[in-house]
Parts: structure tokens; sequence; C-alpha cells
């Protein structure tokens, strides 16, 4: 493989056969670890590419042998690690899986880890900084978080939460690998949606209580407007119009919304629809489909208005989101 074929390509970190070199560079990307090649008949042959800006950080990672890893304790943040190809047998604690296309592993501070990567082994990691992991655990249970979070290490990607993150994650590379700033719009949304797929998706100790959804007094309501809200999105909707349905005063459920969502009830509305015209754009025929008439079936109904919030938002024009199943079918 070519190394401009390789994910994150533009941000090359390391590309050596000396050992020393790439656990240094890995290292300082992650953690100190011991890195000991297994195979005497093939070499080193190590490609890392990738960049860490706020609390994330992506990354790709190959060694092009056999080889044994053993991180010392991951401190400050969690590592998911998906195979493109390969396998690699992951051990945490008193529990050992083996990793491949179909099976991602979750790392987190704490438990011990040792791993094993066969030579075709090829990942996409993403580093997600502890602290950054845990507000949002905050804001969706609310409440402070009593104990550490830990997760199930084994993340299975057949299932429809696991295909949905790492359909993510690959969005995220794909963007971070093509734009100009990394902080950019887009990038941003793929990150806090990694983040929140992770908690909705992966087992770990706080899912019973995110699966029971808020308690206090006036979170239910709330989370019947956000559910109302999704649900009936194509249709003209009120604050007036929101709060009447769930039986509660719009002052109410404006405080709920800042409470829970840290939003307004109506810019909630919004970013519901601002999305739902971007999966239209995106599945579109541009040759027939129009932006204008996809935006107003969504309610906005001044395209110069609606242009700028939807760059905004996603960093990009929504003519050239409607131009992108096009690109891919020309350069396929």
């Amino acid at each position: 493989m070519n190394d401009d074929e390789r994910p994150l390509s533009r941000y090359r970190l390391a590309a050596s056969s000396d050992p020393d070199v790439v656990r240094d560079t890995v290292g300082q990307a992650f953690c100190d670890h011991r890195l000991s090649p297994l195979s005497r008949s093939t070499g080193l042959d190590a490609h890392f590419n990738g960049l860490r800006w706020n609390s994330v950080g992506v990354y790709y990672l190959e060694y092009g042998t056999d080889v044994r890893i053993d991180p010392r304790d991951l401190d400050d943040f969690y590592l998911v690690q998906v195979p493109l190809v390969g396998r690699a047998t992951i051990t945490v604690g008193a529990e050992s899986f083996t990793s491949t296309p179909e099976v991602a592993s979750v790392l987190e501070p704490g438990p011990r880890v040792s791993m094993s990567w066969e030579g075709a082994n090829r990942q996409l990691l993403l580093r997600l900084d502890r602290a950054s992991v845990h507000d949002v655990l905050r804001k969706k249970i609310g409440r402070e978080p009593t104990t550490p979070l830990a997760f199930t290490p084994r993340m299975d990607l057949t299932t429809p939460a696991g295909r949905t993150w790492s359909g993510l994650l690959e969005l995220l590379t794909d963007a971070v690998g093509s734009a100009e700033i990394p902080e950019s719009i887009p990038v941003r949304e793929f990150e806090g949606l990694l983040v929140s797929q992770l908690l909705l998706g992966q087992p770990h100790n706080y899912r019973d209580e995110l699966d029971r959804r808020p308690q206090p007094t006036v979170a239910r309501p709330i989370a019947q407007a956000a559910d109302l809200i999704e649900a009936h999105a194509h249709e003209p909707l009120t604050i007036d119009d929101i709060a009447e349905a769930i039986g509660v005063s719009t002052r109410t459920l404006q405080d709920g919304f800042r409470r829970y969502y840290d939003t307004t009830p109506m810019a909630y509305l919004r970013d519901v629809r601002l999305r739902r015209v971007r999966t239209d754009l995106l599945a579109a025929d541009p040759t027939t489909a129009t932006v204008t008439d996809i935006a107003m079936r969504w309610g906005f109904l001044h395209p110069g208005r609606f242009s700028i919030l939807y760059r905004d938002r996603y960093g990009e024009s929504p003519s050239r989101t409607l131009r992108l199943e096009r690109d891919r079918t020309v350069r396929k």
C-alpha cells in the first residue's frame, strides 16, 4: 500500500522499521509501552498517522509484522481500536478476545492490558480524554458520576449500534483527512456523536441508568418533548404546541431543555430539521432534486438564511452536499 492510500496520510507521525522509533512515537500519542516484534522472518514496517486536537485524537496504525504490545496505564484517556483488516488478541484484566473488523476493543484506565497484533493487522484508533467522556456522561444522567466509567472491552461492530459507531469513526477519519482545519464544524459534530454513541451503544456500568431515562420530576416530559420533536419535525410546530402536547408550561419546557439538552426547544427543532435536510440532500439525485425544495420540505422558507445556517453547522454549502453522491459515483 502506498503511503498516500493509508488513512490520515497527510498527518504522518512515523514510517519506520526501527522498534525504538516506533515505540517512542506511538508512546507520545498514547502511553509508555513495551513493543516486541515476534516474527524472525518479517521485519517491522510500521506506519503511524494521526493527530490530536482538543480532547480527541484519531490515528491509523500498522506494524507490518507480528508484535506484542504491553501498555502501561492509559491514565487519563479511553482508546477504541477498530481493525480495518487482520486480527489482534486483546487481553484486558482477566478477559481475552480476538479483535477483527467485526470486533473492536475499548481500553480504559485501570485494568492491565496486553495485545498481540498479527502482521496484516491495520487499525483505526480513537483516543478520547477521560474528562470529556465523563462530562458527556454527566450531562446524560443529569448528575455527577460517583464511580469511574467502566466499559465492556469487547465492542461488537455487527450490531446496529456498533455499525453506526464504526461508520461515524470512518466519517470522522475522512473528515479529518480532508479538512483544512480539524476543528471545523463537521469534525466537531462527529466528535460529539462518537462520544454520545459510545455511551449509548457500548455496555458500561451506567448503561442501565441511561436506558431508564432521567428520573427528576420534569425529566420525563422533557424527554417526551424531544421525542415529539423528532417524530413531528416535518410538521408545523411552535413552542406552545409542544408544551401543550406534553402537559407542561412553556416556561417549564424552556427550563427543561436548558437543563437536559443545553439548548432551547426551537433550536432543538431546528437542529433536527437541519439533520433531516442533510440526510435528504445526501440521498437525493442532484440531477432532479433542488436544495430549495428539500429545505422547504423541512420548514426552511428563506433560502439565504437556510444556507447560512447549513454552512455554519456542516462547514459546506447545501448545494455541495447535494453533489456528494454524484461525485462519489464519478470517482468510482
